[in-house]
C-alpha cells in the first residue's frame, strides 16, 4: 500500500510484531489474539500446559534462540536484570536465519513472535531485523506488578520477593524499549 497524503509516496513495509513483557503479564493472551486475527506467530508453537491451558503462542525456534542468547550472557530468564547488549554477533546471524525463514513463510507480509524473554534480548532482535525492509513493532504487555508476581509464585514456585524483583526488572526493561522501537501497551 502507498500513502501519498503527505505529498510524496511512502511505501508501507511489512510489520514484525515482537510480543514481550514479564512472564505472566498476558503475553500469551495478546499473542493468541494476534494469531486468531490472522497474524502468523510461527510454525511450531509451544504446546499448552496446565500453567497455560490456552497456549503460549511461542514459536519453539524463537524460544530456543532466546534461551541460547541468554546462555551466551550466562543468565536465565529469571536472573537477567536488564536488556542485554549485542556482544555475540553469531546470535544476530542465527536470528537473521530465523527471520529469513519467517519472512518467506509469511510471503513477505506481517508476522509475529512472542517470548517474554524478548524483553531482555530486544537489542539482538532489532539488530537482526535491521537487515530487512520491515518495521518492528514492539507489543509491550504490562500487568499489575503484584498480580504478575503472584502468578509467578504459583506457576514457577518463586518466593514473593524474587517474583517481585523479576517482574520489576522486566517492567523496567520494557519501559526502556520505548526509545528503541514503536511500543504498544
Amino acid at each position: 500500500m502507498t500513502d501519498v497524503s503527505a505529498g510524496s509516496p511512502v511505501v508501507d513495509v511489512p510489520k514484525v510484531f515482537l510480543v514481550c513483557g514479564a512472564g505472566r503479564s498476558a503475553t500469551s493472551q495478546i499473542a493468541k489474539h494476534l494469531h486468531d486475527g490472522g497474524l502468523p506467530m510461527g510454525d511450531n508453537l509451544m504446546a499448552p500446559s496446565p500453567a497455560n491451558p490456552h497456549g503460549y503462542y511461542e514459536d519453539m525456534a524463537a524460544v530456543s534462540l532466546n534461551g541460547r542468547i541468554l546462555g551466551a550472557h550466562q543468565v536465565t530468564w529469571s536472573t537477567v536484570e536488564e536488556p542485554l547488549p549485542v556482544e555475540h554477533l553469531e546470535w544476530v546471524e542465527r536470528l537473521r536465519d530465523y527471520i529469513h525463514q519467517r519472512m518467506a513463510a509469511a510471503h513477505d507480509g506481517p508476522w509475529g513472535v512472542k517470548d517474554p524473554r524478548i524483553t531482555m534480548t530486544i537489542a539482538y532482535w532489532l539488530e537482526a531485523l535491521a537487515g530487512y525492509d520491515v518495521e518492528p513493532v514492539v507489543v509491550g504487555c504490562i500487568r499489575d506488578t503484584d498480580a504478575v508476581a503472584r502468578s509467578l509464585q504459583r506457576s514457577e514456585r518463586m518466593d514473593r520477593l524474587w517474583a517481585l524483583t523479576v517482574t520489576h526488572h522486566y517492567q523496567q526493561a520494557l519501559a526502556g524499549i520505548a526509545g528503541w522501537a514503536r511500543l504498544r501497551t
